[in-house]
């Protein structure tokens, strides 16, 4: 069993600028305040030799606050007409549940092993934004959004391991069930009672249903070459409905994704490998559910219940030395590739998501990982990419362009026994583009220490992240109406400490199942 708690308080701020026709220069001064509590437990059972059962199960509780200043100049051709200033105060509440159990079986001659796996998700996060927007004229509106939104996931799988002579076999099939379902409500203060208004407000049911099968063979040749190849299919029906303006919205497809990968191993200190793969990448509920986060009583932030996944095929082309050295060579296209926009028009501003590109990226990057003098290690990886993104269907504008990043991680043992390491990493990445968006340069180092003791039962961290206070997000991103600039922190640097203390005979093997359960990530 496992407990944890946090805590914070920080201070964010937010820039953004819109050029064009129709001008903006917006300024969040934000504080970020909040605490959790959570707890972990799981259970292993081994019924016989060859079966055991198991479940897991996570709660969450926790507030997330936020008081912004928002400060809004509007202009018109370069020429300034009105300034809105806003203060809001967010007040949200979160539970979670996360629920896994599962069966495992080892049957036959060979071993064959059948793995049953059943999961469930629940997140119910409620907010109010109380809000206030003062014009430079003196008008003067108070503004109450109270919402409740309520995810769920359900999720089965039974997973099945044959390993023939022929060739090792693997086969399965996975069905997934996503509600997001919201009640959002925007209530103008009027004559000291809250009115609601319903153009602004909304309430919003979403159902996603995927059904998944796969097979996939793997053989061994001989001691150089060997191969995998595999193919999967997914099916999805998705039902959108709007209760309050009765817009409703239906989908549904069925796609094969294969994968394959030959391996080349020409000694011990030389491997080679090449593979390609299909992957859909479907987005998250903020991304789909038409929830408005206002800024003021003129914009916000909203999703896209008509929002599609996008496809992506990826190659590679790989080499490792040494299991110490490897390199990439790399080509992905993206087709129907989403991200968020924004759109001023006059005082106007909405920002939401859509499909509105596709983008053919290549690159290479490098890893490396070693220990020196028994006392040091060391991993260090970078990666470059060149992109080439073609935009359809919105005024974002086309992009060509370079990506560079890199990661440097160290650990240095202090004592003979590594009770006392230091640690070392830097990540960072050079101006860079990405969609029709380009980045300045921004780096995170972070150092601290770990300790151990009492014979490594009691573990402590002591971690400080952000130290140069380069965690920043500044860059532009290019329409073909105008040039949309951002400036933003998000208070990055930190100073983390944790306890772990271990319990009992370390001799007794505990529970060390893993439950795969990634779509409870699209909830958040």
């Amino acid at each position: 069993m496992k407990l944890r708690q946090n805590k914070y308080d920080k201070h964010s701020y937010e820039n953004y600028w819109i050029e064009g026709a129709d001008g903006l220069k917006s300024n969040d001064n934000r504080k970020d305040f909040g605490d959790g509590l959570g707890a972990n437990i799981s259970v292993d059972y081994q019924l016989s030799n060859k079966s055991n059962i198991g479940f897991i199960y996570d709660y969450g509780f926790g507030h997330s606050n936020m008081n912004i200043t928002n400060t809004s100049n509007y202009f018109q051709n370069d020429n300034y007409t009105n300034t809105l200033l806003t203060y809001a105060e967010h007040r949200a509440t979160g539970k979670q549940h996360t629920a896994s159990a599962y069966y495992d079986l080892k049957f036959g001659k060979q071993d064959h092993k059948l793995s049953i796996t059943g999961n469930y998700f629940s997140n119910v996060p409620e907010t109010t934004i109380d809000f206030t927007t003062t014009e430079n004229l003196g008008d003067r509106f108070v503004v109450k959004s109270p919402s409740t939104v309520d995810y769920k996931i359900y999720s089965g799988q039974a997973d099945l391991t044959l390993p023939y002579q022929f060739a090792k076999t693997e086969t399965g099939v996975k069905f997934t069930n996503f509600d997001n379902n919201s009640n959002i409500s925007y209530q103008n203060l009027i004559n000291g009672n809250y009115v609601t208004d319903p153009l602004k407000s909304n309430q919003f049911e979403y159902n996603e249903k995927n059904y998944a099968a796969y097979i996939s063979f793997e053989k061994s040749f001989n001691e150089k070459w060997s191969a995998k190849a595999g193919l999967r299919y997914e099916y999805a029906v998705v039902n959108g409905n709007s209760l309050t303006s009765g817009q409703q919205t239906e989908n549904s497809y069925g796609k094969f994704f294969p994968t394959a990968y030959v391996t080349y191993k020409s000694n011990e200190n030389h491997t080679f490998n090449l593979n390609y793969s299909k992957r859909i990448n479907r987005p998250g509920f903020r991304a789909i559910n038409p929830y408005r986060w206002y800024i003021n009583i003129n914009s916000y932030f909203t999703g896209n219940p008509f929002l599609k996944p996008s496809i992506n095929h990826n190659f590679e082309l790989s080499y490792v030395y040494k299991g110490k050295l490897s390199a990439s060579a790399y080509f992905q296209r993206t087709l129907d590739a989403f991200g968020q926009l924004a759109n001023l028009k006059n005082e106007n501003r909405i920002s939401t998501f859509e499909n509105y590109y596709n983008q053919n990226s290549m690159g290479v990057s490098l890893n490396y990982s070693d220990t020196f003098f028994k006392m040091w290690e060391a991993n260090y990886s970078a990666n470059y990419a060149y992109m080439n993104t073609d935009v359809f269907a919105t005024d974002a504008a086309s992009r060509k362009g370079n990506s560079y990043d890199f990661d440097v991680q160290n650990t240095l043992g202090l004592t003979k026994g590594k009770t006392i390491q230091l640690i070392l990493n830097y990540w960072f990445r050079l101006p860079s583009n990405s969609g029709n968006v380009y980045m300045d340069f921004a780096g995170v180092f972070t150092s601290g220490l770990k300790l151990n003791f009492m014979e490594r039962n009691l573990q402590v961290n002591v971690m400080v992240s952000d130290i140069f206070k380069q965690g920043k997000s500044i860059g532009k991103i290019y329409y073909t109406t105008g040039t949309h600039s951002y400036n933003n922190y998000y208070d990055a640097r930190r100073l983390t400490v944790s306890a772990t203390y271990t319990f009992g005979n370390k001799k007794v093997k505990g529970a060390s199942r893993h439950v795969n359960f990634d779509e409870k990530n699209r909830a958040n």
